[in-house]
């Protein structure tokens, strides 16, 4: 592995480190599937896409966020060990917690001035406790 791809890894997962962290400051407990899905999602539009969605949207915003994942199976495959990767570090330098398939934040940080997401991505977030994770499981198959 060169120096440049080394560099380009650490940048990876300082995203995806800085994404879930956030995802959990916003909900302080999601379960290991949805975040890794959610955190997958949020990179996607905030570093390649403008925002898809705006607040207006209040129905199934889950459904709609989970529809972006047409197309992008290879993608996500290549991010997943970067995703499971960040959680690892988080957990290992405590600021998470990970049991029972659920991450809790251990200490929420108010550091941060950007901590929360667009309307449409909380209403996501709070929308999506309500599928358990088979469910979301079989959403996200769906859509993929």
């Amino acid at each position: 592995m060169t120096e440049t791809d080394k560099e380009i890894e650490v940048i990876i997962l300082s995203t995806y480190c800085d994404i879930v962290m956030r995802l959990l400051n916003n909900s302080t407990q999601l379960s290991v599937l949805k975040t890794i899905v959610l955190a997958y999602l949020l990179k996607k539009e905030e570093y390649q896409y403008k925002r898809l969605f705006n607040g207006n949207t209040t129905k199934n915003v889950t459904l709609k966020y989970l529809s972006t994942l047409n197309g992008e199976f290879d993608d996500f495959k290549l991010n997943l060990p970067y995703i499971v990767q960040s959680i690892d570090l988080l957990k290992k330098s405590q600021k998470v917690n990970v049991k029972n398939n659920e991450i809790k934040v251990l200490k929420i940080s108010n550091t941060s001035p950007n901590l929360t997401f667009s309307v449409f991505v909380q209403n996501v977030i709070a929308e999506s406790k309500d599928f358990s994770d088979e469910q979301f499981l079989k959403e996200v198959f769906a859509s993929v």
